[in-house]
């Protein structure tokens, strides 16, 4: 620290008050963050919430916002003359602020899969939450910042700017991904044949275990959307006998990290499961091969077991399975 800095955090507020001061701010900014985030919940009835049971906490949730925010603004000013190892401080507080909530936001899918929370708490409580709080953290960095403009400081920079690059992706890749939903179709089964799509068999009993979506077609509804948003999804013709292009499409499979759960060359069908990274989800595949004049034609179907919309996960498997299946030698 320069001497510069040292005569600063002597000659401003004294240690208690300025502690104090970075207290209010925090918890000032705290009220109405987290005050929207409960009456988002409210007004959309994303998961129960605590004030539908207890009325009398809607009215003091916004009383306590508004004192909050008075809070926040009041401190704001007094930061200016808290000095700059307070200022420092009120970095690290946004690093270990931001950290958390990109850890929760990590720990929404992984937790779901090692069965924490069900997947409702972890896409309308847990995921939520955790994007509210890097909300919250980024906008402690930009105050932060504001301070140190002020006071020509650069300390605490880097647990700024770790704190403001976490919290920016965790608020962004939920974002992006709800963003993603809103521009596709309400589908979660794709094929590359529409009229007669291939069958699961050995995959039946699994989904039936598991409550999922119905194995059937639905037809027209779904075929004409795909058309639509996917018209890149389509057969593919090599021309190869079908026992050379069944065993090409199995070395791609499990090249994919797919899990083969049947293998039928009699009737040209293999069946297998990819299960997603984050979230753990399992998409059944069926790829089915027949002989056509001049070669082999191969279908692909691949379906999410729950869910209504896959956010494009079924077409870019299609996609990757067909140029990896054309890529094989």
């Amino acid at each position: 620290m320069s001497e510069a800095e040292k005569f600063e955090d002597y000659d401003q507020l004294s240690g208690g008050r300025a502690a104090v001061t970075v207290l209010a701010l925090i918890l000032g900014l705290a009220a109405p963050v987290f005050g929207l985030h409960e009456h988002l919940n409210l007004r959309t009835g994303a998961f129960q919430s605590p004030s539908y049971e207890f009325p009398i906490l809607l009215p003091a949730l916004y009383l306590a916002m508004f004192i909050g925010t008075i809070a926040f603004l009041s401190s704001l000013m007094r930061m200016r003359r808290a000095g700059v190892l307070w200022r420092h401080i009120l970095a690290l507080i946004a690093f270990v602020i931001a950290a958390g909530a990109g850890a929760a936001s990590v720990l929404a899918g992984f937790g779901y899969q090692w069965k924490w929370w069900t997947l409702e708490q972890a896409l309308f409580g847990v995921l939520p939450s955790a994007v509210f709080v890097a909300l919250y953290a980024l906008l402690l960095v930009v105050f932060w910042g504001m301070l140190s403009l002020a006071s020509r400081s650069r300390r605490g920079i880097w647990a700024a700017t770790l704190a403001g690059a976490i919290a920016l992706v965790t608020f962004l890749v939920p974002l992006n991904q709800s963003l993603r939903a809103r521009s596709l179709p309400p589908i979660h089964d794709i094929t590359t044949d529409m009229a007669v799509p291939p069958e699961f068999v050995n995959a039946l009993s699994v989904r039936l275990a598991w409550s999922a979506n119905p194995a059937t077609y639905a037809g027209d509804e779904i075929a004409d959307l795909q058309a639509q948003f996917y018209p890149d999804i389509q057969p593919i013709t090599l021309r190869m006998n079908p026992k050379e292009v069944l065993s090409r499409s199995l070395r791609v499979i499990e090249r994919l990290g797919w899990e083969v759960i049947a293998v039928s060359p009699q009737e040209g069908r293999i069946e297998a499961v990819d299960t997603t990274f984050w979230f753990g989800f399992k998409d059944d595949v069926v790829v089915r091969v027949r002989p056509v004049d001049g070669g082999t034609r191969v279908d692909i179907r691949s379906k999410s077991r729950i869910g209504v919309s896959d956010l494009g996960t079924n077409a870019d498997r299609i996609r990757r399975f067909s140029r990896a299946l054309l890529n094989e030698r």
